[in-house]
């Protein structure tokens, strides 16, 4: 993930609209810098929720993302807990490194030593 990134999650069906306690049951935590404030909202398509944070996630940083039970569907029934973790993807300058690294060793690995020429 990018370290900008919203998080989206669809629990597939239409959701009740959003009460003032929503974002209690929303809960997410950085192991770089512990609980990350945002906005929790619903989209205009009824079914997904989104969670804008505050701040920029830490590149290499492992995010953990806990909705607890609480939240209903429009028809009435609870949507279950759900928890799961991701990591924040390398910045550019780190991909671009990487990328340069492994192209210098196989030119490198290409180029014949002295004795095999």
């Amino acid at each position: 993930m990018s370290p900008q990134s919203d998080i989206v999650i669809r629990p597939g069906e239409v959701l009740a609209p959003l009460n003032a306690g929503a974002e209690e049951l929303f809960r997410v935590s950085g192991s770089h810098n512990g609980a990350v404030r945002g906005v929790l909202f619903l989209a205009a398509d009824g079914k997904t929720l989104i969670f804008r944070p505050e701040r920029a996630f830490q590149p290499g940083e492992t995010v953990t993302v806990r909705l607890r039970r609480g939240l209903r569907a429009a028809r009435g029934a609870e949507i279950g807990a759900l928890e799961f973790r991701f990591t924040v993807s390398a910045t550019p300058e780190a991909v671009r490194r990487q990328f340069y690294e492994a192209q210098t060793a196989e030119r490198l690995a290409t180029i014949p030593s002295p004795g095999n020429r």
